[in-house]
């Protein structure tokens, strides 16, 4: 089993938000920058996840990732839709992130591949 690493506490907007007062606060947009240091071939990730969310948004609390997605949990959309934040988050392509737990469940665990 590969070890899940806890992560730091960080902020939560996407560059084009950084100026809150001039700028719009972009639902497809709002994704940690923080998480690119993840992005190694094996490292495991657990994620809580809220579909339904009137936004997309991954938030780090207390060492857990909450990814909130706006797709409704039905035959899979919820998690192909955390899948492709999670893989824009990491920076990396969606064909690295793979499930490894958690297919009908809140609770999964993502491994980034080759």
């Amino acid at each position: 089993m590969h070890p899940i690493v806890p992560l730091p506490r960080f902020a939560l907007c996407h560059a084009c938000c950084r100026d809150r007062e001039n700028q719009p606060h972009h639902k497809e947009r709002c994704v940690p920058e923080d998480l690119r240091h993840l992005a190694k071939t094996g490292q495991t990730i657990a994620v809580r996840v809220t579909p339904k969310a009137s936004r997309n948004m991954i938030k780090v609390e207390d060492g857990m990732v909450r990814v909130y997605v706006t797709e409704v949990p039905e035959n899979g959309k919820a998690t192909r839709a955390v899948q492709k934040l999670l893989a824009k988050a990491l920076g990396v392509a969606k064909s690295r992130v793979a499930l490894v737990k958690g297919q009908v469940s809140r609770d999964k665990v993502f491994v980034v591949t080759d």
